[in-house]
């Protein structure tokens, strides 16, 4: 099975970073889309079902933490890691109260993500 990944980043070079970085084949996985903003990543997710969602908490329109609890409501066993550039705790508890698995501060460290994503293979 391949794990179908979406990424929602409003920041340009961290999502792009992230969709040509990884070794997203080696891991067993393919990235099917990926979303500047919360509402157009929303809107991607409920149309593709992703296996896995990577989105990052500030964002606009809809961040990251009002998208999450959108896609718990649709389906509340789609793995959702959070990225901050806000390394407070604060963050890291809204994530989880939001409904989201891991959470990782940035600068993303590509090990670690790559570790995370793997729980879900």
């Amino acid at each position: 099975m391949i794990l179908r990944v979406m990424i929602v980043e409003d920041e340009d070079m961290i999502r792009n970073g992230l969709v040509k970085t990884l070794p997203w084949a080696d891991m067993g996985c393919t990235v099917i889309g990926s979303a500047g903003d919360g509402k157009s990543g929303l809107e991607q997710i409920i149309e593709r079902r992703p296996d896995v969602v990577i989105t990052d908490i500030r964002m606009p329109e809809m961040d990251g933490l009002e998208a999450s609890r959108a896609i718990r409501d649709i389906d509340p066993e789609i793995p959702i890691i959070a990225l901050t550039a806000n390394a407070f705790d604060s963050d890291k508890q809204k994530a989880i109260d939001a409904g989201c698995n891991d959470y990782m501060a940035k600068p993303i460290v590509v090990g670690q993500l790559t570790a995370m994503i793997k729980k879900y293979i």
